[in-house]
């Protein structure tokens, strides 16, 4: 029920406490009864409390997410009890017209149906995407003219030369002995050892082999005359021609003609050929004195010992003292010579 039905039961109710207690009340003196006043006092005090209600039942869903808000109770003072009883007392009774609440004739609202104009989406015809083909401007790519990478020339170290590529390099000078006779025995070996297209270095093998495969190490007398001791200007060319004749003739030598005639030999091929005296040192570590010819070309020195070479050719040639320069290790067994010296003495067999 409403608050205003429990307003009137609440008015009706503290009528008859009053009724009820004026008809056992002893006649009134000025000094008020204590309960009586104690009942106006707590009939005064006394404050109700209606809960608040809403108009809507269906206004609070417990099954919808919202949170109730709590309408603060409104609390109504009573009126006094004189004011009731003489209300009560009076001859036409306020009978409060009992407020028929119209009832509430919730008008359902009902909403307008929102008949949504349909949103006839106009067609995007999506334009097609004609993708402009993006002709790429020619990236003509500005020629990298790579600077010339000038490759450091490393040149290589040349490979030790070796006897062929010296001696066909050395510039030849023919020289004769002035010796007819040895000049004569000379050409007709170069005819028999010689043939066509030969070079230096194929000529100098020919005479080498020849001296070693057709000479025996030994000595042997010669004789001399005066007039070989007075035929030179330069004695050393004189012992030269006689150690090569020697050889010649009887096939058999020592250091001194086999030197003698290979000198002979190359100069007669045009090579600046020395008779080299010094001493060498045998297997048996003992040094001797002995004779080597030096080759020089292009202002090196080299060793040529046919003799050495025969020794120790038993077996066959090995050209082990065959064009070996001063600073070899084959030039160690050389000592006590001066090339200088030699050199001096050679007077190109002038008479």
């Amino acid at each position: 029920m409403d608050g205003r039905k429990r307003t009137a039961a609440a008015l009706l109710a503290a009528a008859l406490v009053l009724l009820t207690g004026c008809a056992a009340r002893p006649a009134q003196t000025d000094a008020p009864d204590a309960r009586t006043q104690a009942a106006e006092e707590a009939s005064q005090s006394q404050t109700w409390t209606f809960p608040a209600e809403t108009d809507d039942p269906d206004a609070y869903d417990p099954a919808l997410p919202q949170e109730r808000t709590q309408t603060q109770p409104q609390t109504e003072q009573m009126p006094d009890a004189a004011a009731a009883f003489a209300a009560l007392t009076t001859d036409a009774p306020t009978t409060d017209a009992p407020t028929t609440a119209a009832p509430k004739t919730t008008t359902p609202t009902t909403a307008a149906p929102t008949t949504a104009a349909p949103t006839t989406a106009a067609p995007t015809t999506a334009a097609p995407k004609t993708t402009a083909p993006t002709t790429a401007a020619p990236t003509t790519a500005a020629p990298t003219t790579a600077a010339p990478t000038t490759a450091a020339t490393t040149t290589a170290k040349p490979a030790p030369a070796t006897a062929q590529t010296i001696l066909n390099s050395a510039p030849l000078n023919p020289q004769k002995t002035n010796d007819a006779e040895l000049d004569d025995a000379v050409q007709r070996v170069f005819e028999r050892i010689f043939t066509p297209g030969m070079t230096t270095y194929d000529k100098v093998v020919a005479c080498y082999n020849y001296i070693i495969n057709n000479t025996e190490y030994g000595g042997s007398y010669m004789t001399v005359t005066q007039d070989d001791l007075t035929a030179y200007q330069q004695e050393q060319d004189m012992w030269i021609v006689l150690f090569s004749k020697r050889l010649l003739e009887n096939g058999k030598g020592v250091c001194d003609d086999y030197s003698a005639l290979f000198l002979v030999m190359t100069r007669a091929i045009g090579l600046d050929c020395y008779y080299t005296h010094g001493c060498t040192t045998n297997t048996k570590g003992e040094t001797k004195g002995h004779v080597w010819d030096t080759i020089t070309v292009g202002g090196v020195d080299y060793i040529f010992d046919p003799q050495v070479e025969d020794k120790q050719s038993a077996n066959g040639i090995k050209y082990t003292f065959f064009c070996q320069p001063y600073d070899s290790s084959i030039a160690k067994i050389y000592s006590g010579y001066d090339l200088a010296a030699d050199k001096a003495a050679y007077n190109a067999f002038r008479q």
